[in-house]
């Protein structure tokens, strides 16, 4: 407990100080979430958003399918 507390005041002393903060290297999607071009997040994020309306037509459309063939 003692040892987290420290090393959780270092971090906070060196920005206050001024001085470098040590971080660890991201890695796979983290390195691409952070790196400068941005162009492929956007992309993957616009597409997840297509594909979830998509599914969500589909789905709906299905079910006023079925609906229909109970009515009739």
């Amino acid at each position: 407990m003692e040892q987290d507390t420290l090393a959780q005041a270092t971090a906070y002393d060196s920005v206050w100080a001024n001085t470098n903060i040590p971080v660890m290297e991201p890695s796979g999607i983290q390195a691409v979430m952070l790196s400068d071009d941005k162009i492929l997040v956007v992309l993957g994020v616009v597409l997840i958003i297509w594909f979830g309306i998509v599914f969500f037509l589909y789905r709906t459309d299905r079910k006023l399918a079925n609906l229909e063939r109970t009515v009739e």
